[in-house]
């Protein structure tokens, strides 16, 4: 009751969300009471089908996935709407998986101009859903975040950490293989940005200004 209203709201939504997931059972309890072969076969069944969505391991052995299924690391912090995973200028760790909810992946375009994230406009340029995953060419080549990936919902996502990726392809894959990898993703990578550039956002992707952003059909002024 002490607490500010925004962030007493944000407390009660989280519980919500929570006991409507899991109806009241404490999942990071229960999964550290069981034994390690236990612990390993539910990190399997919970990211296994995540992994192998990835474009260049989907006719991957179930050796390589199940590896890469253990090595996956999974944040029990649960993000809110609004949080941002990933922020411009933030080195990218690896491919990030979406477990559950909806993300939005924001294209910075201005500063100073009364944006929506600290003073920066932003447009939206993709919208992830469960089993879709963002940059997964850090897994092969290093790189730093020049988008804004945001939580539009509650959210669950896996992180595929690049350091372990590589080791565990190094010890089970040949060269030949990790050059087809390595090149497939190189290349999704590429066409996932011509597509945006052609297509735009998911949403309106002409930046307004002044009096005209507060006419779009999803503004606050066309609700009332």
């Amino acid at each position: 009751r002490q607490l500010p209203t925004q962030l007493a709201n944000r407390i009660v939504s989280f519980y919500d969300y929570q006991w409507d997931l899991l109806r009241g059972a404490d999942e990071e309890k229960i999964l550290g009471e069981l034994p390690r072969s236990l612990q390993q076969r539910v990190a399997n069944f919970m990211c296994r089908d995540l992994v192998a969505s990835i474009p260049f391991l989907r006719k991957a052995n179930n050796a390589l996935l199940n590896a890469l299924a253990e090595s996956a690391e999974y944040n029990l912090n649960i993000y809110s709407p609004n949080d941002d995973i990933l922020k411009p200028g933030e080195r990218i760790k690896g491919s990030i998986l979406i477990s559950r909810g909806e993300v939005e992946i924001l294209r910075p375009v201005g500063e100073g101009v009364g944006g929506d994230i600290g003073g920066i406009e932003t447009v939206i340029e993709r919208k992830l859903q469960p089993f879709d995953r963002f940059a997964e060419e850090s897994l092969f080549v290093p790189k730093v975040s020049d988008r804004y990936v945001r939580a539009k919902t509650f959210c669950e996502v896996f992180l595929l950490p690049a350091d372990e990726f590589q080791h565990i392809i190094a010890s089970q894959c040949d060269d030949a293989h990790i050059a087809h990898m390595r090149e497939t993703a190189l290349a999704l990578a590429k066409s996932s940005v011509k597509a945006n550039k052609m297509f735009g956002s998911a949403e309106e992707a002409v930046v307004l200004r002044g009096i005209k952003k507060h006419c779009l059909p999803t503004s606050t002024f066309r609700k009332i």
